[in-house]
């Protein structure tokens, strides 16, 4: 009786035993949730023997039950539990918040380490709780990226890691940290056990200077490698990953000292885009590379980004960058050499670029390659070296004087002008020495001449020295000397007019209506002497600044012979030949108010493409309503192009339509080919309304009347 009451007893105990268990346990897995208590993760413990009678019978159940030993003081009694992981996420409807993973997945009891969480939407206010012992110290990486502090107290035991943030939600995170017991053993524990994991490298606080870019342009990275990890990141190595964007200044990688968990390094990495990169950000990727203290390497990629920005269409800027005069003083009627270096400080190339001597200074005047200098064609950034031989000028001033010149180049066709300027130093003329100098001429045209023209060229000479000359001798050529012992300084004048000398004419200017040879006789010092002389310009002169040279032959005072060339810079230009013409039918006589069409075609029968710019066209007695302005495209050889214009004539009498073409001719100039197209008006028909003929009425008569009086006939009676 007494064995069968204390197996009921036993059994009773062990009911309320299991259903204390299921209350205690659900009352700590609410309290688990409030922040501010933190329950005692208290071990399992095997039952006492004195707690299980010496025989069970057989309908006690085989499960050992769970027996809650006495816990210390406090609020409430925890019963201890094996804790699951679980990814189950615990967030509101507007949650963004993952969790991927986290490092270390177990640690040993008594050692502080760091946990690691990866993830996304991390922001400051972000926790990080273990639960069954509470919140941890939490430190921001970036938004994919937040570590917390494990204390060395931490129990031994299994937990789940619970992330919240009071924006993006609360999850926990598909692993579990493991706190494994110490070991206590009798042999001598090592100095340091190696904590589990990896290092793991991530970028933060990224940066880029400029942040936006042109294509093939280069910009600086800066940004802050942060070892997430749990290991020390040894051996650590940045680099460009697998991105269209190559490495700038020969800067390929850098390498990073070692990086303790936790641990961060600024560092700055110049990255150049590629010449055809898309407009818009453009991801640049990143490759981390280190090593733990094992040897084991690992590998993580990062990826930041650079605003890409359109190019915008630049200017050419051709400019003066320095320059040498030789000598560099010089007294008037000297020569002196201007070592020029120009340069294209725009950012797009100036073609064809001219130097011309800016006459209205008056300091420097042609020397023996003319005034105007060409150079070709000066990339962005380019330098271009130029020498020019240049005469100072009679009249200038003693002293510093300044001489200014004219850049004229093309930009996309466009013409462009610049002047820049330089500093000579003038002597006074002290040497009572003979000099001629050209003072100025013309060719008595406002346009540069064309092949096979006709031209009359004017010049003045002066006498810019301090003693008379006589015999003066103006030979439109070159006169050398057929006998070497004889000079220009030295001959004599009988040597100079006797057949010891050889005059050569210019191929590109053939003179005619005289021999080219002209006597001025004296000339006192400071006067000057003006003469003409025809010209025309040879029929296969290229486009281009050709030289006219003139030979000066005298006499001095004391009965010396001297002989002085010149050259005068002639502007010759090879004009397009371009056809204008009326590809349309129009009748001989146009109708006063109606509309017509002028097909106007303009075409290339050169040998040489044609920079077309404008076609204007204009009208006399005639409203032109379509076509009145036209752009054109530069034409090549052989080639055309048809436009329209759409006009009415306005009154009865003549008509003219004037379409002018304007082009860029080889020196940079806007030149313009005329055709005009005429025709008779008449006056517009006025179209009557018909008018109805009228018709007579018709009268009718009374046959009665006619038979009445036929019947009067045959009786006799009347008429």
């Amino acid at each position: 009786m007494w064995r069968k009451l204390t197996l009921k007893h036993l059994l009773a105990f062990v009911t309320v035993l299991l259903i204390s268990a299921v209350v205690v346990s659900s009352i700590s897995a609410q309290d688990a949730e409030v922040p501010t208590e933190t329950p005692t993760v208290v071990p399992t413990i095997e039952p006492t023997a004195t707690a299980v009678p010496t025989e069970i019978p057989t309908q006690v159940p085989t499960a050992t039950p769970t027996v809650v030993p006495t816990v210390a003081p406090t609020e409430e009694v925890v019963a201890p539990q094996a804790v699951v992981p679980t990814a189950t996420q615990v967030v509101s409807a507007a949650a963004v918040l993952t969790v991927s993973r986290s490092e270390p997945a177990a640690i040993t009891a008594g050692q502080s380490a760091t946990l690691s969480v990866i993830g996304a939407n991390f922001t400051a206010s972000t926790t990080v709780r273990l639960v069954g012992y509470g919140f941890l110290n939490a430190t921001l990486v970036n938004s994919g990226a937040i570590t917390a502090s494990l204390p060395s107290a931490l129990p031994a035991g299994v937990y789940s890691i619970e992330v919240s943030d009071p924006t993006n939600g609360t999850v926990t995170a598909p692993t579990t940290l493991t706190v494994n017991a110490a070991a206590v053993v009798a042999t001598a524990v090592p100095t340091s056990t190696p904590l589990p994991g990896e290092p793991t490298l991530v970028v933060s606080n990224f940066s880029a200077s400029p942040a936006a870019i042109y294509p093939g342009g280069t910009t600086q990275l800066t940004f802050a490698v942060v070892n997430v990890g749990s290991r020390t990141a040894q051996g650590v190595v940045v680099s460009l990953g697998d991105t269209a964007f190559t490495p700038a200044n020969g800067q390929a990688s850098i390498t990073l000292p070692d990086l303790d968990p936790g641990a961060a390094y600024a560092i700055t990495l110049a990255a150049m885009a590629p010449s055809d990169a898309a407009e818009g950000p453009q991801s640049i990727g990143l490759v981390l590379t280190s090593r733990d203290f094992s040897g084991q390497t690992y590998t993580n990629n990062a990826t930041v980004s650079v605003v890409v920005a359109a190019e915008t269409k630049g200017e050419s800027q051709v400019v003066l960058d320095s320059y040498q005069v030789n000598p560099s003083s010089a007294a008037a009627g000297d020569t002196v050499t201007v070592q020029a270096l120009f340069k294209n400080t725009g950012t797009e190339t100036a073609d064809q670029v001219l130097v011309q001597l800016d006459s209205s200074n008056g300091v420097l005047i042609a020397g023996a390659n003319g005034n105007a200098f060409s150079i070709g064609s000066i990339a962005a950034g380019g330098v271009a070296p130029l020498t020019m031989s240049l005469v100072v000028a009679s009249d200038a001033q003693a002293g510093a004087q300044a001489q200014s010149f004219n850049i004229t180049y093309l930009q996309d066709g466009e013409s462009k002008q610049t002047t820049s300027s330089i500093s000579l130093q003038v002597d006074s003329v002290v040497d009572p020495s003979p000099l001629l100098l050209l003072q100025s001429y013309s060719t008595g045209q406002d346009d540069p001449l064309n092949p096979d023209q006709q031209f009359t060229f004017e010049m003045t000479l002066q006498n810019a020295g301090a003693v008379d000359l006589s015999n003066l001798l103006v030979t439109f050529g070159t006169v050398s000397s057929s006998s070497s012992s004889s000079s220009s300084s030295s001959s004599s004048a009988t040597e100079t007019a006797t057949s010891s000398t050889t005059t050569t004419s210019s191929d590109s200017f053939a003179i005619y209506g005289s021999g080219g040879t002209m006597l001025i006789g004296g000339l006192t010092a400071g006067d000057t002497a003006s003469l003409t002389q025809d010209f025309i310009v040879a029929s296969g002169l290229s486009s281009g600044i050709h030289s006219l040279p003139i030979t000066l032959q005298y006499q001095t005072p004391d009965g010396t012979t001297a002989r002085q060339s010149l050259n005068a810079s002639v502007f010759v230009v090879v004009p397009p030949t371009l056809r204008i013409t009326n590809t349309s039918t129009l009748d001989d006589t146009l109708t006063a108010g109606t509309e017509y069409t002028l097909s106007v075609k303009i075409a290339n029968q050169g040998s040489a493409a044609v920079a077309l710019r404008e076609m204007l066209v204009t009208g006399e007695n005639a409203t032109i309503s379509e076509g009145a302005a036209t752009v054109l495209d530069p034409m090549d050889a052989d080639d055309d192009t048809t436009k329209t214009v759409t006009f009415t004539p306005d009154a009865a009498g003549t008509y003219s339509l004037t379409v002018d073409v304007d082009y860029v001719d080889d020196l940079n100039q806007t030149r313009t080919i005329s055709q005009v197209f005429t025709g008779e008006v008449s006056e517009a028909v006025t179209q009557r309304r018909p008018q109805r003929p009228t018709t007579a009425p018709t009268t009718q008569q009374d046959t009665s009347v006619d038979l009445g009086r036929l019947l009067l006939g045959f009786l006799g009676i009347g008429g």
